[in-house]
C-alpha cells in the first residue's frame, strides 16, 4: 500500500505508487508536516502531474505591487483540494511564509482568498503550495449551483413538515368546522409557498428542456406539481378539500429537491477539483515590444499579430505559427504528437503552433501568423463534456420520461372520462384523475436514482476516478470498446534505463558527472539517467561547463577527462543501445531505455480483455514504438493503430464507434478523439484542458479505476432496472385503487413516501455495500 495515498501496490513497486507521492510524502515529513495524515485518517491524496502556464502570475503580482498599503484581496482557484487536511496545509503553508495576512480557503468550492500586502512573496507562495500537489490559478470557476439548491430544500423541507401537521388534525377526523377550513387554507398557503420555491425548479427545467428537444424527468415531475396542484385547488375552492392533495405534493416537492440536490453535489465537487480553464482566448503569451528597451508585456494570444516578437519561457507552448529568432532551440511536439521526443531547430526553422519550449532557457521567436489562423485554434475549440447532454439529462432518462408522461396521462384521462360516464359527476372524477397523477409522480426515480447515482459516483471517488459529466454512467453501461493513446496513458510519458544499476555501479565522483551532464538536459532519456544516480552522488555543480551538441549529446571536463553522455556511438568505442555515458572515448556503460508503463498497465489491460471488451491503442508515436508498449500490455498488433494525427484519431472513432466506445487519452492532440467517442477519460488530471473535456478523470497513477467504472456503470443500470419494475408494479396498484375510487390524500400520503423508501432500500442494498460486486 502506498505510504502517500494508500492506494494497492503492484509486484515491484516498494512503499509508493508514483514517485509524486513519494515526494510529497518525503516533504511533509522533512517539514514536520505530519498532521495532514491525521486530519485525513492516516491517507493523502494521489498526486497529480504539475505543469499549469504561471503568466497569470505576472499579471496578477503587477497588480498587487500597485495597490496601496495595507491588506487587499487575491481571489485564487486551486487544484487538488479535498478536505480538513488539504485546508489546514495550505493554511500552515501561508503562515510559514511569515507574511502579515490571512487565507481562507473554501474546499467546496476549491478556492483560496488570500488578504496580503503589496509585499507578499506570492510567486514562492505559488510554488510552495504546488509542491504539495496543490495547483492554484486566478479565480475563474462561478458559483456552485447546488448552494440555491441547499436554500431551496431547507425551506421546502420545513413547509412539508408544517404542512403535515395541518394534514395530521384533518386526517385524524377534524371534517368540519372554522377549524376545519382554516387548517386546509394555511396547508394551501404552504403548498403555494412550495411550489414557487421549489416546484419551479423542476418546470423551468422542464420548460428549458422542451425547448432544446430534449425530455428527461423533470418533464413527468413538472406535470404532476401543476396539475396537482391545479386539481387540488379546484377541490378545495369547490369540495371544501375534501380530494385536496397540497400536503403530500409539498413532501413530493421537498423530496425531488433532496435527489436533484445529491445529483448535483458529486458532480460538482468533482468538478471543483480542477482549475478552471479559460479556453482558447484565455491562453497568454510573452510579446516583446517595438521600442526602447524591449519591455515585455503579457497579452491574450488572440492580440498577436504577424510579426510580433514572442518570447518562449521554458515550458511555454508557441501559440502561433513562427520563425525562430535564436541560434538554436530544443522544441517539444507533445501537444500535437502526444509525443514528448525533443526535437532540435536552429535559428530561422519554422515553429509550428502547438510547439513547446522544451528547452531550459526561454527563446525568441517572429510570429508568421495569428491565433485565429492556428490549426491549434481547431484543437483548443474542442467544446466540454458537459455541453453533450447537459447535467439533468440522459438518454435513459429521456425514454423513461416520455414512457411515464404518456402512460400517466392515458391513465388520468380514462380514470376522469369513466367515472365521468359512470356517476355524472365532475368534482368526483376530477378528483380521481388527481389522485392518479399525485400517487404516480417518480418519487422513486426522482430521488432513488439519485442516490443510486451518488453511491456509484462516490466508490469512484474514493478509487481515484472522478466523474464530471452527468450522463457517463448512463453511456457507460453499454461500453463494448476501450481505447488508449499509448504515450501519458499506458505509460507515464517517461523513460526508464533497461539497465537500471548501470550508473549505481560506477564510482561515487563518476556518478555526481553523469549527474550534472544529465541535469544540464531536458531530453527524456536524461532524465531517465538522473534518476538512476544514487543519492549520495546526487549533487549539482554550477562550476561545471557542459557543452552540448544537438543531435549528439552533452560533454563536459571535469579533473583533465572528458566525459560524454548521449549517443553510444559519439560517446565511445562498443557501445550498443541508445543512450552511453563515457570517459576520453571509452564506454563507462550502453544501454537502451525503455518506455515506463503505468504500474497496472499490463494486468489492467488484460482483465479489460478477460471481462470480453475490445482493447486498442491509438498513438501519434512510431510503430516500432507502438508495437513494443502493445507487445508489453498484451494489445494485439492488429488492434494498434501507430503514427495518427488527432484528425486520424478522430476519424477511427467516427469509423467504429457505435455508442460503445470509451475513448482515454492524456493530451491536446486527443481533444478531437475524447468529443467524438460515446465516453471519454484522461489520467492527465494535471492538464486542466483535457480533463475539462473528458467525461472522468484520474487521480492516482493506475488504471484501475476504470475497470470498475464500466463495472459500476452496468451495476447501476441493473440497479435502475430493478427498481423500474418495482415502480411499474407500485403504479399498477395504486392506478388501480384510483380507479376504483379508493384513493384518498391520505392513503397517497401514505403510500408515496413509502414507495420513495423503498426504491431508495433497494438502490442502496444493490450498491451500497462494501462487498458490491462492482467495487471489486
Amino acid at each position: 500500500m502506498c505510504l502517500h495515498c494508500g492506494a494497492s501496490l503492484e509486484s515491484g513497486q516498494v512503499d509508493y505508487c508514483c514517485p509524486g507521492c513519494e515526494h510529497v510524502h518525503t516533504l511533509l515529513g522533512r517539514e514536520g508536516l505530519d498532521r495532514y495524515y491525521e486530519l485525513r485518517d492516516g491517507r493523502g491524496q494521489p498526486v497529480r502531474e504539475p505543469g499549469h502556464d504561471e503568466k497569470w502570475l505576472d499579471l496578477i503580482e503587477s497588480d498587487l505591487r500597485a495597490r496601496p498599503e495595507g491588506l487587499s484581496l487575491i481571489p485564487l482557484d486551486v487544484e487538488g483540494l479535498h478536505c480538513t487536511g488539504c485546508v489546514w496545509l495550505i493554511s500552515e503553508l501561508f503562515q510559514r511564509t511569515g507574511a502579515t495576512g490571512n487565507v481562507v480557503t473554501n474546499p467546496a468550492r476549491g478556492s483560496v482568498d488570500l488578504w496580503v500586502t503589496p509585499d507578499f512573496p506570492l510567486r514562492d507562495f505559488v510554488k510552495t503550495v504546488g509542491s504539495f500537489g496543490y495547483g492554484l490559478g486566478p479565480r475563474r470557476k462561478k458559483e456552485l449551483a447546488s448552494s440555491d439548491l441547499v436554500l431551496r430544500m431547507g425551506l421546502c423541507i420545513a413547509i412539508a413538515m408544517n404542512a403535515m401537521i395541518f394534514a395530521i388534525s384533518v386526517y385524524a377526523g377534524l371534517d368540519s368546522g372554522p377549524l376545519h377550513s382554516l387548517f386546509h387554507y394555511l396547508t394551501a398557503g404552504l403548498a403555494v409557498a412550495s411550489f414557487f420555491i421549489g416546484g419551479t425548479v423542476f418546470i423551468k427545467g422542464a420548460l428549458s428542456a422542451v425547448r432544446r428537444g430534449v425530455l428527461h424527468l423533470d418533464l413527468p415531475i413538472a406535470l404532476g406539481i401543476i396539475l396537482g396542484y391545479a386539481g387540488s385547488t379546484y377541490s378545495l375552492l369547490a369540495t371544501r378539500g375534501d380530494q385536496s392533495y397540497f400536503d403530500t405534493l409539498t413532501v413530493f416537492i421537498a423530496l425531488m429537491l433532496v435527489g436533484r440536490f445529491l445529483r448535483e453535489r458529486v458532480l460538482e465537487k468533482n468538478r471543483s477539483q480542477l482549475l478552471e480553464e479559460a479556453g482558447p482566448l484565455g491562453l497568454l503569451v510573452r510579446r516583446l515590444g517595438r521600442g526602447a528597451g524591449e519591455a515585455v508585456e503579457i497579452v491574450a494570444v488572440s492580440e498577436v499579430k504577424e510579426g510580433d516578437r514572442l518570447l518562449i519561457a521554458p515550458g511555454d507552448v508557441v501559440p502561433v505559427a513562427a520563425k525562430l529568432d535564436a541560434e538554436r532551440a530544443v522544441l517539444s511536439m507533445e501537444w500535437i504528437t502526444g509525443e514528448a521526443e525533443p526535437l532540435s531547430v536552429a535559428r530561422g526553422a519554422t515553429v509550428v503552433a502547438g510547439a513547446a519550449n522544451a528547452g531550459r532557457e526561454a527563446f525568441e521567436v517572429e510570429a508568421t501568423a495569428t491565433f485565429e489562423a492556428s490549426g491549434l485554434l481547431d484543437l483548443l475549440r474542442v467544446p466540454r463534456a458537459v455541453d453533450r447532454y447537459g447535467d439533468a439529462s440522459t438518454p435513459f432518462e429521456a425514454r423513461l420520461a416520455r414512457l411515464w408522461v404518456i402512460l400517466v396521462l392515458i391513465a388520468a384521462t380514462i380514470g376522469f372520462v369513466a367515472w365521468l360516464v359512470a356517476t355524472k359527476d365532475v368534482a368526483r372524477s376530477l378528483g380521481v384523475s388527481i389522485g392518479i397523477l399525485v400517487v404516480t409522480c417518480p418519487c422513486a426515480f426522482g430521488i432513488a436514482t439519485p442516490i443510486a447515482h451518488e453511491i456509484v459516483l462516490g466508490g469512484l471517488r474514493r478509487a481515484g476516478l472522478l466523474v464530471r459529466s452527468a450522463s457517463f454512467l448512463d453511456r457507460a453501461s453499454s461500453v463494448r470498446r476501450v481505447v488508449f493513446d499509448k504515450t501519458g496513458t499506458l505509460t507515464t510519458g517517461s523513460l526508464r534505463l533497461a539497465e537500471k544499476r548501470a550508473a549505481a555501479a560506477l564510482p561515487l565522483d563518476v556518478q555526481t558527472v553523469l549527474y550534472n551532464l544529465a541535469s544540464r538536459s531536458s531530453h527524456p532519456k536524461a532524465e531517465a539517467v538522473k534518476l538512476t544516480v544514487t543519492e549520495e552522488a546526487q549533487r549539482f555543480d554550477p562550476e561545471l561547463r557542459v557543452t552540448e551538441h544537438p543531435g549528439r549529446g552533452l560533454s563536459a571536463r571535469h579533473d583533465g577527462a572528458e566525459y560524454r553522455l548521449g549517443a553510444p556511438g559519439w560517446v565511445g568505442d562498443g557501445g550498443s543501445g541508445d543512450i552511453a555515458f563515457g570517459r576520453d572515448g571509452e564506454t563507462l556503460f550502453s544501454t537502451t531505455t525503455e518506455e515506463e508503463l503505468r504500474h497496472d498497465a499490463e494486468s489492467e489491460v488484460g482483465r479489460l480483455g478477460g471481462a470480453g471488451l475490445e482493447v486498442w491503442m491509438l498513438t501519434g508515436d512510431r510503430k516500432d514504438r507502438a508495437a513494443a508498449v502493445a507487445q508489453t500490455v498484451r494489445i494485439p498488433l492488429d488492434h494498434v493503430v501507430a503514427e495518427c494525427s488527432p484528425e486520424r484519431k478522430a476519424t477511427f472513432l467516427q469509423e467504429r464507434d457505435h455508442n460503445d466506445t470509451l475513448m482515454i487519452g492524456d493530451g491536446i492532440n486527443d481533444a478531437m478523439a475524447v468529443r467524438t467517442a460515446h465516453c471519454s477519460g484522461t489520467p492527465g488530471a494535471g492538464r486542466t484542458f483535457l480533463a475539462a473535456r473528458t467525461d472522468f478523470y484520474l487521480l492516482g497513477a493506475g488504471l484501475a479505476p476504470v475497470r470498475m467504472a464500466l463495472k459500476g456503470a452496468k451495476a447501476l443500470r441493473a440497479a435502475i432496472r430493478r427498481n423500474l419494475a418495482f415502480a411499474a408494479a407500485y403504479n399498477v396498484g395504486a392506478v388501480a385503487l384510483a380507479l376504483a375510487g379508493l384513493m384518498t390524500p391520505l392513503l397517497c400520503a401514505v403510500l408515496m413516501p413509502l414507495s420513495s423508501v423503498t426504491s431508495i432500500a433497494l438502490a442502496v442494498r444493490a450498491l451500497g455495500g462494501r462487498d458490491a460486486a462492482w467495487k471489486s
